[in-house]
């Protein structure tokens, strides 16, 4: 596994990075202790490139529905951008044989890509997801 690292490594979706950062999501025990472990440098995460995206844009609805204000909205932006966390490219073609395998999207099946090709346990609070 080349993750530039000698600590122990998971790959997260958004989910994840989701109920560590929005105010009004819960956050369970185990996703503190992750997050817990990743700022204490005792764990990495790794993830697609898309993970990017979609946490940017679970931002940007959750402004549009009044849920954060401009200014929470570019701090959580901010806070985010701060982790470092590893990107991983993907091998769209397998990306796509995955999807169609998993009847998932392929944004799911990036995520289980990264999973499988290093690996490594794949931290998601979707139950249809975890179960792949």
């Amino acid at each position: 596994m080349d993750t530039n690292t000698n600590f122990d490594a998971k790959i997260i979706d958004s989910s994840i990075v989701l109920a560590e950062l929005l105010p009004d999501e819960k956050n369970s025990h185990i996703v503190e202790k992750y997050f817990t472990d990743f700022f204490e440098r005792k764990l990495d995460f790794i993830a697609p490139s898309l993970l990017k995206y979609e946490v940017v844009n679970s931002f940007r609805s959750q402004f549009l529905r009044k849920r954060l204000s401009v200014e929470k909205t570019q701090l959580l932006l901010e806070k985010f951008l701060s982790w470092s966390i590893i990107y991983k490219d993907v091998d769209f073609k397998d990306v796509l044989k995955l999807a169609i395998l998993t009847n998932t999207t392929v944004y799911d099946a990036s995520y289980l890509y990264l999973s499988k090709i290093y690996d490594l346990k794949l931290l998601t609070l979707d139950k249809k997801l975890s179960s792949l």
